[in-house]
């Protein structure tokens, strides 16, 4: 064979190996369409429906790029003993069936600009797709639709993201979750193990955060201040994460079980960590094994701390509102006051006696104060007052977060500066006592009750 066939065949199969093809489809008909399944590029305009996305996934196993940006979704109904993926035989318009292209070589694809939902497991296993565009129009992500995938960023839109939609894709390395986002499913990002951020814009819409949702993932922060309406969060949601801002957002009614569980931050920073006006209880192992944690507030709702809460925590100074001592489960700061090791407990005056002769409480040293800001926080540090209306917070260091709330805990709203100063418009907020939280860019906190006058 001389050099010129040689190059000829070489030519030949390259193109073979690489062969693009485009179709104007009507739903259903798409086999009839292609008729070489070598086929590795594939654009598809006009219409599709399950039958068609069938025929993809059992025959087009060398399609590596498919662009459907154009393809109308049409819902379809199996007759007789008809049936695609698994035992499906409804499937709606304008929705990417499940399992569609699970564990396929599909390494990109154009999703149509009229799809409103991705299905289960839709890409689950599609480990040659690093980046998809999914478009503003879609309103959930069904559960596992990226399960293990290759992705290495995504952004969301889509007001729910289901159970597990994202679970295990170990490149994930950063996402961002826009206003629209209301939920966020239990295990949706869970296991993903280099996702070291989650931007969320200020203002978000985010109310719903499930179980296990980031756990085990590489973040060090998430801007609860940037989620007013966040009420609710799952048990073990952030736990085996570095969070090192651990200050959990006002409006949920109860630290979650085992939410912090084994947070692995290391820092030389002695974090305040101040539970939730609006929480009334902490849950087992919330923060267990939070070695960073030095500093801790308990506001007057909190009746009840779980088993092992605070076990293997770095705390060395407590302050607790409550006049009566909140009812503590198992262990609850065990290691904390062991052998040598003791920590200090601030109580209010008149309180002392039942801190004194409470079995866990009376093992700290326990101290008189007027708790109302855990005496771990440096006020001199931040100025915030009233300009009519307004009011002015300014710091000596950078602020990373704002959050002020009613006297019942309440939230009424956030901001994340990022700067020394920040104004903030109080005209619309009812009542005049506020809860000024303020977080440092050293993850202190300052908290300062004011009066509007």
């Amino acid at each position: 064979m001389n050099r010129f066939t040689f190059s000829l065949l070489a030519l030949i199969f390259s193109s073979i190996s690489s062969w693009a093809i485009s179709v104007t489809c009507t739903e259903g008909e798409l086999e009839n369409l292609v008729t070489d399944n070598t086929v590795s590029e594939l654009t598809i305009t006009g219409s599709m429906d399950a039958r068609d996305f069938s025929f993809i996934y059992n025959n087009l196993t060398n399609l590596t790029t498919l662009d459907i940006s154009n393809v109308t979704i049409k819902a379809y109904t199996c007759s007789g003993s008809e049936s695609y993926f698994g035992i499906r035989s409804t499937f709606n318009a304008n929705v990417i069936p499940q399992i569609s292209f699970f564990g396929s070589s599909i390494q990109s694809i154009k999703l149509p600009q009229s799809l409103v939902a991705i299905d289960y497991a839709a890409f689950a296993g599609c480990k040659s797709l690093t980046a998809i565009s999914i478009p503003a129009t879609v309103t959930e992500i069904g559960p596992s639709a990226f399960y293990n995938s290759g992705l290495t960023s995504v952004e969301i839109s889509a007001p729910t993201i289901g159970e597990n939609a994202f679970a295990r894709c170990e490149n994930l390395a950063s996402a961002t979750i826009s206003t629209a986002v209301r939920t966020i499913g239990s295990s949706a990002f869970m296991a993903c193990k280099n996702l070291a951020s989650v931007e969320i814009p200020a203002e978000a819409g985010l109310e719903y955060i499930g179980d296990n949702a980031f756990a085990g993932t590489a973040l060090t922060n998430f801007q609860f201040a940037a989620c007013p309406n966040l009420t609710y969060i799952g048990k073990w949601a952030f736990a085996g994460t570095a969070m090192v801002s651990i200050n959990l957002p006002e409006g949920i009614s109860e630290v979650p079980e085992g939410v912090l569980f084994g947070n692995k931050a290391t820092t030389t920073a002695k974090t305040v960590t101040s539970i939730p006006y609006s929480a009334t209880s902490v849950g087992n192992y919330a923060y267990y094994g939070n070695s960073n944690l030095k500093r801790l507030f308990i506001p007057n709702n909190v009746t009840y701390i779980g088993d092992n809460a605070f076990e293997g925590t770095g705390i060395t100074v407590v302050g607790t509102q409550p006049m009566t001592p909140p009812e503590l489960g198992v262990d609850v700061f065990k290691g904390v006051n062991d052998g040598d090791k003791q920590a200090t407990l601030y109580v209010n005056k008149g309180a002392e006696t039942l801190y004194q002769t409470t079995d866990q409480w009376k093992d700290f040293i326990i101290e008189i104060d007027s708790v109302s800001s855990v005496k771990a926080t440096k006020v001199n540090r931040l100025k915030a007052y009233f300009n009519d209306r307004i009011l002015l917070i300014t710091a000596s260091t950078n602020i990373l977060g704002v959050n002020i709330a009613d006297e019942t805990g309440m939230t009424l709203t956030a901001a994340s500066p990022e700067a020394t100063t920040t104004s903030i418009d109080t005209e619309a907020m009812m009542g005049r006592m506020y809860i000024v939280r303020v977080t440092l860019d050293d993850n202190s906190v300052e908290t300062i009750k004011l009066l509007r006058k």
